[in-house]
C-alpha cells in the first residue's frame, strides 16, 4: 500500500515537472531559511553551555552598587580595590589561580611611521591576565609584575594588530604611540589655542595569538587587541595632572578579575566581600561612562528602566552606607546572549514564517491543480468501492512527498546559507560570535525543517483532496 502511494506520487510530480520543480523551489527556500534561524538558536545555545561549564571558576569584582529591572539594570561603580588587595587574594593559593585590575580603554589611537590607526578595544591589566584570557605568546613575553613596578610603557598585541600596524615581524622591539581618542579630539583640533598632542611612546614587548578560542567571558569584555600594565595606561598620561584623581589614590581599580581555583568561586566571591565590607561608600564616584544598557555587560554608570527587581549583585553592605560590590559572571552572560538570541529569532523567524506560509500555499495551489485533472478519476475510484479516506491519503502522500523534496534539497541549501547568514546578519544583529557559535547548520534543525515541511505539504495537499472526495458515487454514473 505505501509503496504503491509513493509510485503514484513520483509519477504525479513527473507528470507536471515545470510546476513541481517551482514547488520544490518555493519549499527549498522556506526550509533553508527555517533551518538557519534555527540552527542559530541551537548552536549558540550549546555554545553558552560549553562557556558556563569553562568559565564557572572566573569571578568579575566590580565596586559599586546595582538594582535589576525587567528591562536591564541601573549601575553605580566606583573604584574599591587596590594592589594590597591583589597582592593578599594571590597569596591565598587554594582559591585563587589569577587575579587582575582590568581598565577597559575604548577608542585608543595607536601612531607608527606618521600613519594613525585607531583600536576599537585596548585594555589596562596586570600579569594575571594571561592566565585569565588563556593567551597562547608566539613571541616574546607578557606583561611581568616589573613593568607594573617600574610603569613601564609596554604593550601586547595580537598578531592579527601586529600586522595591521607593523607589517612582516619580528615584532618584540617595535615602537608605535598611543592615545586615547578624546585627546586629539579635545587638544589637537584646528581651534585657536589648541595644544598639540603628541602620542605616548610604547614599546611592544609580546605578541599573542588570536587564532585560538579564548575564554568566552573574555570576549563577552570586547575582542582586546592590546593591553598594557595598568601603571601606565595611555589615557592616564594624557590627561592633566592637576585635580585628576590618578594612579595615585588610594583605591585605583573598579574591576578585579580572578581565577578561581576548581569549586572555589563562591568562596573567592565571599572573600571579596568581607574584603571591601569594612571601607566606606565612596562619596563621588570615579567611574567613566554612561548609558542604557539591557541585560549587556557594560562598565560604567548603566541606567535602564522598568520595574525594579532583586539584585544578587548587591552585599548588604550597601543598606548600611559601606562599600559593595558587583559580581558578573556565566549566568549575567547567558541572560545577554538569550536577550540578543530571541531578538534575532523574532526578526527572521518571522520572515521564515513568510516564507513556510508561501510555500504551503504553492502546495495546495498544486494540489487543487491536480484534484482539478482527476476529478473523473476520483469519481470513478469512488464508484469501484475506494473510500474517502483513501483518496485523501493518496493526494495527502503526493503533496508530502512534494515538499519532503523540497525539505530535503532546502536542508542542503542551509549549508551554504547559514555560513553565509553567521558572516553577515546573525554577527551584526546577533552575538553569536561572543561565544564561537558553529557555523554549520544543526543536525536536528535539519531533520525539523524536513519533517516540518512533510507535515505542511501533506496537510495542504490533503485540503483539495478532502473536497473533491465528497463527491457521490451515483452523481458520477449519471455523468458517466
Amino acid at each position: 500500500m505505501v509503496s504503491h502511494l509513493l509510485k503514484s506520487a513520483w509519477i504525479n510530480i513527473r507528470r507536471r515537472p515545470m510546476q513541481s520543480t517551482l514547488t520544490i523551489l518555493q519549499v527549498a527556500l522556506a526550509v533553508a531559511c527555517m533551518v538557519s534561524v534555527a540552527s542559530y538558536r541551537m548552536n549558540v545555545s550549546a555554545a553558552v553551555g560549553r562557556m558556563k561549564a569553562s568559565t564557572e571558576d572566573i569571578v568579575i569584582a566590580i565596586g559599586g552598587t546595582e538594582t535589576r529591572t525587567k528591562d536591564g539594570y541601573m549601575r553605580s561603580m566606583y573604584d574599591i580595590f587596590n594592589d594590597d588587595d591583589i597582592a593578599e587574594l594571590s597569596a591565598e593559593s587554594s582559591l585563587v589561580e589569577a587575579v587582575t585590575p582590568y581598565v577597559d580603554s575604548r577608542g585608543i589611537e595607536a601612531e607608527v611611521d606618521g600613519t594613525l590607526y585607531r583600536i576599537s578595544s585596548g585594555a589596562s591589566v596586570g600579569p594575571g591576565y594571561r592566565g585569565l584570557a588563556d593567551l597562547d605568546m608566539i613571541e616574546g613575553h607578557f606583561i611581568t609584575a616589573a613593568d607594573l613596578e617600574a610603569q613601564s610603557r609596554v604593550v601586547v598585541v595580537s598578531e592579527t594588530l601586529a600586522k595591521i600596524l607593523f607589517g612582516e615581524g619580528p615584532y618584540a622591539g617595535r615602537t608605535l604611540g598611543l592615545m586615547p581618542e578624546w585627546a586629539r579630539m579635545r587638544f589637537g583640533g584646528d581651534e585657536e589655542g589648541a595644544v598639540p598632542v603628541t602620542p605616548t611612546e610604547y614599546h611592544v614587548i609580546g605578541v599573542y595569538s588570536d587564532a585560538q578560542t579564548r575564554t568566552a567571558i573574555m570576549r563577552a569584555r570586547g575582542d582586546v587587541a592590546i593591553v598594557w600594565p595598568v601603571t601606565a595606561d595611555p589615557s592616564e598620561v594624557q590627561r592633566p595632572t592637576s585635580g585628576w584623581m590618578g594612579m595615585s589614590r588610594e583605591y585605583p581599580y573598579g574591576t578585579l578579575m580572578i581565577k578561581a581555583a576548581p569549586g572555589k568561586a563562591a568562596a573567592v566571591r565571599d572573600r571579596i566581600v568581607a574584603m571591601v565590607s569594612s571601607r566606606p561608600c565612596p562619596e563621588s564616584l570615579s567611574a567613566s561612562g554612561g548609558g542604557v544598557v539591557v541585560g549587556g555587560w557594560v562598565e560604567g554608570s548603566v541606567s535602564g528602566s522598568g520595574d525594579a527587581i532583586e539584585s544578587p549583585g548587591q552585599s548588604e553592605e550597601e543598606e548600611s552606607g559601606g562599600a559593595s560590590v558587583i559580581f558578573e559572571d556565566a549566568e549575567d552572560f547567558e541572560r545577554s546572549i538569550g536577550s540578543s538570541v530571541d531578538t534575532m529569532t523574532l526578526l527572521l523567524g518571522g520572515a521564515t514564517l513568510i516564507a513556510v506560509i508561501v510555500s504551503a500555499l504553492g502546495i495546495q495551489s498544486a494540489m487543487m491543480v491536480n484534484v482539478t485533472e482527476r476529478t473523473r478519476e476520483i469519481g470513478l475510484r469512488r464508484v469501484l468501492g475506494a473510500s474517502r479516506r483513501s483518496v485523501v491519503a493518496q493526494f495527502a502522500v503526493d503533496a508530502m512527498m512534494l515538499a519532503a523534496v523540497g525539505g530535503v534539497f532546502g536542508g542542503l541549501a542551509a549549508f551554504a546559507l547559514y555560513p553565509y547568514l553567521m558572516d553577515s546578519v546573525f554577527s551584526e544583529l546577533g552575538a553569536g560570535w561572543l561565544v564561537e557559535a558553529s557555523t554549520r547548520p544543526a543536525g536536528m534543525a535539519i531533520f525539523a525543517g524536513i519533517a516540518v515541511s512533510a507535515a505542511v505539504g501533506a496537510l495542504f495537499g490533503a485540503m483539495p483532496a478532502a473536497q473533491a472526495a465528497k463527491v457521490q458515487p451515483a452523481d458520477v454514473v449519471r455523468e458517466l
